[in-house]
């Protein structure tokens, strides 16, 4: 009813409209639903049109298929595409892509009709997919069943399972799919192939039809392990009789298989499922047998435990690795360590003998956790003798020293442990060990007995026996300690520390980490060794910039007709990297040949050479820069611009000091060679810079305010500070608010750079940096870390506010008047006597009125103790 009535509401809307109106909109909709079919008929055929391009030459099916339609699109032209391949054949299907398509909607949304697409025309790659989602899908599963009994292929279901190659699905489903060609998966039982043997067995498992167990049980011995593994994690005995010849199985499997998850597999089920039966006979057992289950051993269990024990010395290193990594897995290792007495030396020897087999198969990890908690001489005296063997690793000589250093005290039961520990710091300890060693025979000069040990074992600085040691610590990029290291490493005859050098800095670029390798050319160029010079200069390109301009030093000390010889071969290289490193070593040479030579570096085409040209030209000494030298401010890139101008300021000489100044007021002058230029600045030690910051934050409407700024508060030096604290004294208040910022930007170092200054006691500037430490706030984060709980930090900052000694820094220090430390108490002690000025007295008075009671208490006690000290 309704319908009709809203059909007579639109035909009254209509009769609005005359006659003519209606047609014409009706001819309107027919001409555009006619269009829209042509459209679509042209897309058809343009698209088959296509195909068949692409069919005559594959090579193009990127540009006209792939590139031009998205996967949805390729999809939606399933149907055309079907045609085609059913007329010039499946080659349509396989360049367009569509099958993998298909393949990924049809695990996607488990469709039927996408099922009789990939089965049609990509049986080969999505087969297996079919299989997978026919197991979800009932009504999936009798269309593939269908498609298998039309194809009439009694290997079509070996297709299936040689398509999923090793893929797990669920057995149960996939039997109740092919419950009619059961027959067909047990032949694949014997199939050649494992793939085809690995499906049969996921399907066969449950199975209780006699054939069916007849090719599970022979599958135990399969030649593939995953099909042995399956077996033995999914097969189920019903009765007690299979059950006893599957506990067979398994034990078989847990003892002999030669793969170790088969073995794996076999054990976890029987601890678990077979528990109470569970009991391994270890008599005539076989090493590989032993071996299987040595690594399969489980912590915890005191059987395992002894089991691991009984082969601890056994001839076979293979089994005493197991059992040694076992053992120390398990806690064994450390209690026989820690379980030693002097008064029991045969227990002593027996745990030692124990302890050195597991040595000699490098299994040393409980010696950490003995030497952490341990202060049993006994104890101490088997790891010493354990460390001593070369197999142990050498970190743990420092350790051991620095256990027994610091227990020894000349007992008679502790000397052993302490001989064997100097021996084996004498031959295998590193440069921490040996400096516990040095502070031994300090420490140890009234004692006759400790004496006469550490003189008889102390090694000879530089002896062979150290260089490997020193070596691993010289590879070692963490080391806190090297330049000891490399000073030591030094003291090596060059026919032992050269070789190791040269294998280090040709060790492959990404196999040696980068400071290893600079601190191998370093070390091999200070040897000043002329058969390495050539190696040095090839790889002094490895240096940074800075090490690399210190290093001229080094090669200065060369022969110079050599090294003259050698840099002007070199110049003329290819490499840029090399030509870099060159150049920045021409200063070292002092000959001033080069000078040319370096001009032109200053527009070759590399940066990095352009930037070592800079500074060999700003490292001769005497050179005049010219006006085509200064033009490398002008560089194109930024970094070339920013290395000269640092460069320039570095150097600071006079003229390069006006040139940077009459650069930076030049308003012709783009703004990013002021950049440079300030930055360059900001890098220079002489004051004279200080000054040219200083004027150019002073000009009006300056842009670069912010870099100024940045740069001045880099100057913390006290020379730089005193001539920035000059500089503010006349400054109006446009430019002292400047000035003010920057001091701001300086931190907790320019904080305490500041107090340093005021300790120098000028008195002209004294009122300006205690102004501008009040100001920034630097006084009171000061008074704030009087309370951190790091008596380091307390100290530091009580001798800050000591320097300041305002009222505010000392109302701050004198609450710290009761600090528990005593280094802290002695500076407010030192603040509170210099009072002693009219001015001082002033700040006692205002101290004594504090409005806190704490303060004036505090202020009272402080004021005691100073009397008491002048009595």
């Amino acid at each position: 009813m309704q319908f009709i009535e809203s059909l007579q509401k639109e035909l009254e809307f209509l009769r609005q409209f005359p006659p003519t109106v209606i047609l014409a909109a009706a001819a309107a909709v027919l001409l555009l639903l006619a269009l829209a079919a042509a459209a679509i008929f042209l897309r058809r055929i343009l698209f088959a049109r296509r195909l068949r391009a692409v069919l005559a030459n594959p090579g193009l099916v990127e540009e006209l298929i792939r590139g031009r339609y998205s996967p949805g699109a390729l999809i939606r032209r399933s149907g055309q595409i079907e045609k085609m391949a059913e007329k010039h054949g499946p080659e349509v299907v396989r360049l367009t892509g569509v099958d993998q398509l298909w393949i990924a909607r049809l695990e996607a949304a488990r469709s039927r009709r996408m099922l009789g697409r990939v089965l049609r025309h990509a049986p080969g790659e999505g087969l297996f997919v079919c299989f997978k989602v026919a197991l979800e899908a009932p009504a999936l599963a009798s269309d593939l069943i269908r498609w298998l009994d039309r194809s009439g292929d009694l290997l079509t279901i070996r297709r299936i399972a040689m398509s999923g190659l090793g893929h797990s699905f669920d057995g149960a489903k996939a039997r109740w799919v092919f419950r009619e060609k059961l027959d067909q998966v047990r032949e694949l039982a014997g199939d050649p192939e494992w793939g085809a043997r690995f499906f049969a067995m996921q399907i066969l498992v449950g199975d209780d039809d006699p054939k069916s167990l007849r090719a599970l049980w022979e599958a135990f011995h399969d030649s593939h392990p995953l099909v042995r593994k399956t077996l033995i994690e999914r097969f189920r005995a019903e009765n007690s009789e299979a059950r006893d010849r599957l506990y067979g199985h398994l034990m078989e499997a847990y003892l002999r298989d030669p793969t170790f998850e088969v073995r794996q597999s076999a054990k976890i089920r029987l601890h678990g499922e077979f528990a109470e039966r569970y009991q391994l006979e270890t008599e005539g057992l076989g090493e590989a047998e032993v071996l299987h289950v040595l690594e399969q051993l489980s912590t915890g269990l005191k059987d395992d435990e002894n089991f691991a024990l009984g082969y601890l010395s056994d001839d076979n290193l293979e089994l005493r690795l197991l059992a040694a990594e076992f053992l120390d897995r398990c806690g064994t290792l450390q209690r026989l360590c820690l379980e030693v007495d002097l008064g029991d030396r045969d227990g002593l020897e027996r745990n030692f003998k124990l302890l050195e087999k597991a040595g000699e198969v490098n299994i040393h990890g409980y010696l950490a956790g003995c030497l952490a908690e341990t202060e049993n001489p006994a104890a101490l005296l088997v790891c010493a003798r354990v460390i001593q063997h070369p197999a142990a690793p050498a970190h743990l000589v420092t350790a051991l020293a620095g256990r027994v250093f610091q227990f020894y005290t000349g007992q008679a039961n502790f000397i052993e442990a302490y001989r064997t520990t100097v021996v084996c710091v004498a031959g295998r300890g590193g440069q921490d060990a040996l400096d516990l060693l040095a502070g031994e025979l300090k420490a140890r000069v009234g004692d006759a007995r400790t004496m006469e040990v550490l003189l008889a074992e102390m090694p000879a600085s530089g002896g062979p026996l150290l260089l490997d040691p020193v070596m691993a610590l010289f590879r070692d990029p963490d080391n806190p300690y090297r330049p000891q290291v490399r000073e030591t490493l030094k003291r090596f005859p060059p026919s032992q520390i050269v070789p190791p050098l040269l294998s280090l800095i040709r060790t492959p670029w990404r196999a040696l980490p980068v400071f290893v390798r600079i601190e191998a050319v370093r070390l091999l160029g200070e040897l000043e060794l002329s058969y390495c010079l050539q190696t040095v200069l090839e790889n002094m390109w490895v240096l940074p910039g800075e090490d690399a301009r210190e290093f001229m030093g080094v090669l200065a000390n060369y022969p110079r007709k050599l090294l003259l010889k050698k840099v002007e071969a070199m110049l003329g290289t290819s490499d840029s990297r090399i030509r870099a490193s060159i150049i920045a070593a021409l200063p070292a040479t002092g000959d001033d040949r080069f000078f040319g030579h370096i001009r032109n570096i200053l527009k070759d085409v590399d940066p990095d050479v352009r930037i070592a040209g800079i500074w060999a030209l700003t490292e001769f000494e005497g050179v005049e820069w010219s006006e085509d030298d200064y033009a490398i401010l002008r560089d194109p890139v930024a970094r070339v611009r920013e290395e000269a101008a640092r460069a320039l300021g570095t150097v600071a000489s006079k003229p390069m000091l006006d040139a940077m100044e009459s650069r930076l007021a030049d308003p012709d002058e783009p703004a990013s060679v002021k950049t440079a230029i300030i930055e360059g600045l900001a890098h220079s030690q002489a004051p004279a810079a200080v000054d040219i910051l200083v004027e150019g934050l002073a000009r009006d409407d300056n842009p670069f305010r912010d870099e100024i700024v940045n740069a001045l508060s880099r100057k913390i030096s006290s020379e730089q500070l005193a001539r920035l604290f000059e500089h503010l004294k006349d400054a109006g208040p446009p430019l002292r608010e400047e000035l003010t910022a920057a001091f701001k930007a300086m931190g907790e170092a320019g904080g305490h750079a500041m107090a340093g200054l005021l300790r120098e006691e000028i008195a002209s500037l004294r009122p300006f940096i205690m102004e501008v430490l009040e100001s920034s706030g630097h006084t009171e984060y000061q008074i704030r870390r009087l309370s951190n709980k790091d008596v380091a930090v307390r100290r530091r900052a009580a001798e800050f506010l000591t320097s300041v000694s305002s009222l505010s820094a000392l109302r701050g220090l004198v609450l710290a008047a009761k600090d528990p430390d005593e280094e802290v108490r002695i500076h407010v002690v030192k603040a509170l006597e210099k009072l002693t000025s009219k001015e001082g007295r002033q700040l006692l008075e205002s101290l004594g009125n504090d409005p806190s009671s704490k303060v004036r208490r505090y202020t009272l006690w402080a004021l005691e103790r100073i009397k008491a000290k002048n009595l």
